[in-house]
């Protein structure tokens, strides 16, 4: 899920690559713009001018051999949300997601995730699972992906143990 911070860290990083020269204002009307443009993209479940736009910025800074301008034009015209939010999100690995004195690698970020998951379900299962889903919000692939059960999280149980029967 591309999240609103990622949004900006994508503008901001879109105006440093691609020597926007951009002012602050600017970036964070590029920002506002790609997040509303997103939602559009994916409420109509295909990405919008804007966002296509973006990819054929994006896939200039990417590894795109074995691939013709005409191939990526046709790939990029019947693009799924879907592909198009891994593309953004490859990019954004690539581009932002690492630390500007020494990149961090993708499998010891994910390790690094994993214990704090540990962590978390160690100290306390019942308020780990609310962390992930609340604040979080991870969807189903990613709490797989972490190897997190949601057996034992259970909304309506939480919230009437919370609220008892003033529901």
């Amino acid at each position: 899920m591309i999240t609103k911070v990622m949004w900006l860290k994508i503008a901001k990083k879109a105006n440093k690559l691609w020597r926007g020269a951009f002012t602050e204002e600017e970036i964070l009307s590029n920002f506002m713009d790609y997040v509303s443009e997103w939602e559009q993209s994916v409420r109509e479940n295909a990405p919008t001018y804007t966002i296509r736009e973006l990819l054929r910025n994006m896939r200039e800074d990417m590894d795109t051999i074995g691939t013709s301008e005409e191939e990526w034009e046709s790939e990029l015209t019947s693009m799924s949300v879907e592909d198009t939010e891994r593309y953004i999100m490859q990019w954004y690995t690539e581009n932002c997601s690492v630390t500007e004195q020494k990149p961090i690698e993708w499998d010891r970020l994910s390790e690094l995730a994993t214990l704090f998951k540990d962590g978390l379900l160690q100290d306390d299962e019942e308020q780990a699972m609310i962390y992930f889903h609340e604040t979080c919000e991870m969807t189903p692939s990613e709490m797989e992906y972490f190897g997190i059960s949601d057996d034992c999280y259970n909304r309506d149980e939480i919230a009437e143990d919370f609220f008892g029967d003033n529901l």
